[in-house]
């Protein structure tokens, strides 16, 4: 009983952040149209992500193969911020916002 409060406290989490990452998506930041193959693909990389993070929480939340779930989510989280984070953390390590949010993603 104990074991099932903390995850369902956390599935509600991630899939709220994940409700939340598709809502402040447009909305914090004025995004031009994609004009790239390369910038759609990175576009599509992130929707899929914000779908698999939904899905994976909501595992969680209604306790379906926890262990595999949980670390299919840490393996997506992790992907994602090497993917997203590293490579402009690398372009311009001075930059505090970027260090920030890929060390938010990696403390997930």
């Amino acid at each position: 009983m104990l074991v099932k409060f903390p995850r369902t406290i956390f599935g509600a989490a991630v899939v709220s952040l994940g409700i939340q990452h598709f809502i402040l998506d447009h909305l914090a930041v004025a995004k031009p149209p994609p004009t790239s193959f390369q910038e759609s693909v990175f576009l599509l990389a992130g929707f899929l992500y914000k779908i698999g993070s939904i899905a994976l929480a909501a595992a969680i939340l209604f306790n379906y193969k926890i262990k595999t779930v949980a670390f299919s989510l840490g393996v997506l989280v992790f992907s994602w911020s090497l993917f997203r984070h590293l490579p402009l953390v690398i372009a311009n390590i001075t930059d505090p916002g970027e260090l920030n949010s890929m060390f938010m993603a990696l403390a997930v």
